[in-house]
């Protein structure tokens, strides 16, 4: 169970990262211009509904993974709190 419980925990604090994106926000996205030249040509070419649309869709999908995360972090509480209690009664029975 503390396994489980540990296995659990891991997933919630391992870091996602989508794979291919060529947004102006997200940090590897970012990352992927080449320099930081080419990153301010590229933002400077932008309007502001680009620029809200963009975090428009951040912001979501940061919501999506971020509940998926305090769902595990949950899990992972509840099975270690289940394996400290299993361990007790097992402590105290023998």
């Amino acid at each position: 169970m503390l396994v489980l419980s540990s296995v659990i925990c891991l997933l919630a604090v391992f870091p996602r990262l989508p794979a291919g994106g060529d947004g102006p926000i997200f940090w590897e996205d970012i990352r992927k211009r080449g320099s930081l030249a080419v990153y301010r040509s590229q933002l400077r070419s932008l309007d502001e509904n680009d620029v809200e649309r963009a975090y428009a869709a951040q912001n979501w999908y940061v919501s999506q993974l971020l509940h998926k995360k305090y769902r595990l972090a949950q899990w992972g509480i509840a099975t270690f709190a289940l394996a400290v209690a299993l361990c007790a009664w097992w402590a105290l029975g023998m």
